[in-house]
């Protein structure tokens, strides 16, 4: 009988929707950083800008063995979680850990982390952004960031 699995589901239970239990914020084992500010193209300015960001491997001394992947607007920056099959240590991997050092940033009003509507806003202490989040964020944006 074929199987009725998804390609590329990750797991038997979760119906091929890998996001299915993330919850919101940070994920676990995701690294972020700090920027003082950011212009959007829209001309708003964010504030005390939170980005996180996922890494795989090691960047070589030559700094050139950098990978950028772009996550899914649905997605986080884990690559692991929704592409592993793409992911790992050896030349059969696409995105070989031994020799590439792949660098994932999680976009701009996603919820896993980086700047977003449940994100804190700096000009109203102790609340979120919300519906106050500047829109729209463009890949421009995302790229500056």
């Amino acid at each position: 009988r074929p199987s009725r699995r998804a390609p590329f589901a990750m797991g038997d239970d979760d119906g091929g929707d890998h996001m299915k239990d993330a919850g919101l914020g940070l994920p676990p084992g995701v690294k972020t950083r700090v920027f003082p500010s950011l212009e959007l193209e829209n001309g708003a300015v964010l504030r005390d800008v939170v980005c996180a960001y996922s890494t795989y491997g090691e960047l070589s001394a030559t700094r050139d063995n950098v990978v950028v992947v772009g996550h899914s607007l649905t997605s986080n920056s884990c690559v692991h979680e929704w592409w592993g099959e793409m992911l790992g240590d050896g030349a059969h991997f696409a995105m070989n850990t031994r020799e590439d050092f792949v660098v994932c940033v999680n976009y701009l009003g996603s919820p896993y982390g980086t700047a977003s509507p449940i994100t804190m806003n700096p000009a109203t202490p102790g609340r979120p952004y919300g519906a106050d989040f500047p829109t729209p964020c463009t890949i421009r944006d995302n790229v500056r960031l």
